[in-house]
């Protein structure tokens, strides 16, 4: 679990508010001798509350009181009353990845894989992911596929927790500033860009890691005419579209609530033999295969079509002849084809799926 522990303590209480704050905002106050934030909880009036204390003397029993002093002390919100703890407890944030996510028949994943400060709350993030990106590997392999699908869960997940630890470690370093030279650039140019809506626009995407892609790793394949090029790639997050399937309306994310590979194509008219046949073998599969079509009347007698409703598809998509597109339940594009291979298909089928 190599990494590092910061020089910095801190208090964390679970407890109840009334005053000033408006419950469903997060709050947080630098100060010279240590920050105090105040997180909202789901339950009315009931917050979450990290005060650092790596600087108070003599800290003893931890206590409510200790909260209390400390609040008035790092916020000058004296009319705010705290009451009825549900816990307090004294901890340290650690910056610690494991070196390898799979041993055998051992996982690791979420936070024994990899542990970091809370700054932006990614831990909970990530390990959703990894969670995700496991748990349909492993069904699939239970069921028949090859185990070596299995080796792709280190592949994508372990470079992405990095990537989050690196971040989460400068943030911390930044924001929580143990030096005089960082408190300056902070408060003096971070906090008054981080004000921007543009900025908190670009930063909410990035925490909630809407950008994470697998691009160029062992099962994100693409393949595309170099004269019509997609605004996605395989590896991607496939965005959600609005589709109407016979006389309803669904969503993509609607069909991958099975946690099934959903296969999203267009054909030529002339093809509809080719059609049959691949959804056959994605049938044996278990993958569901949709047809994405223009025309209205198509969808009322076939289930397997899906309308385009709003145009979302061909925009986000930037999909505009024949393609075939497998989409993999952790709702990441896993093979991208445009023109057509057949071949292909049946091979990386192969790959995630019984033979």
């Amino acid at each position: 679990f190599v990494g590092k522990t910061y020089p910095l303590s801190f208090v964390l209480a679970d407890a109840h508010l009334d005053g000033a704050l408006r419950h469903g905002e997060n709050y947080v106050w630098l100060h010279k001798y240590g920050s105090f934030a105040a997180l909202p909880l789901p339950a009315p009036q009931t917050w979450r509350l990290f005060v650092d204390v790596t600087d108070v003397p003599k800290l003893g029993d931890l206590s409510l009181d200790l909260v209390r002093r400390l609040m008035i002390e790092r916020t000058g919100a004296s009319g705010i009353e705290i009451h009825n703890p549900t816990w307090i407890s004294e901890f340290k944030i650690h910056c610690r990845l494991v070196d390898r996510y799979r041993r055998g028949r051992v996982f690791m994943a979420g936070d024994a894989a990899h542990i970091h400060s809370p700054t932006g709350g990614q831990g909970i993030v990530t390990g959703i992911q990894d969670a995700l990106n496991l748990a349909w590997k492993l069904g699939r392999v239970l069921r028949g596929a090859p185990e070596s699908l299995l080796d792709t869960y280190e592949e994508e997940r372990r470079p992405k927790a990095a990537e989050v630890l690196k971040e989460t470690d400068r943030t911390t370093g930044l924001l929580l500033a143990p030096n005089p030279i960082t408190k300056l650039i902070r408060d003096s140019i971070v906090l008054p860009v981080m004000r921007s809506e543009f900025v908190q626009r670009k930063l909410f995407a990035k925490l909630a890691q809407l950008h994470v892609n697998y691009r160029g790793n062992t099962l994100s394949r693409h393949q595309e005419s170099i004269s019509m090029p997609t605004v996605l790639k395989a590896g991607d997050r496939a965005p959600d579209i609005a589709f109407r399937q016979r006389d309803k309306n669904t969503t993509l994310f609607e069909l991958l609530r099975p946690f099934r590979p959903v296969a999203l194509a267009r054909y030529p008219e002339s093809s509809p033999v080719q059609i049959d046949r691949l959804k056959t073998r994605l049938r044996t599969a278990e993958i569901d295969m949709y047809v994405i079509s223009e025309k209205e009347s198509e969808s009322a007698s076939d289930p397997d079509c899906l309308i385009d409703i709003y145009g979302d598809f061909a925009r986000l998509y930037g999909i505009k002849s024949e393609f075939f597109c497998l989409i993999r339940p952790d709702d990441h594009i896993g093979l991208f084809q445009s023109p057509i291979d057949h071949d292909a298909i049946l091979e990386y089928v192969a790959r995630i799926s019984a033979s």
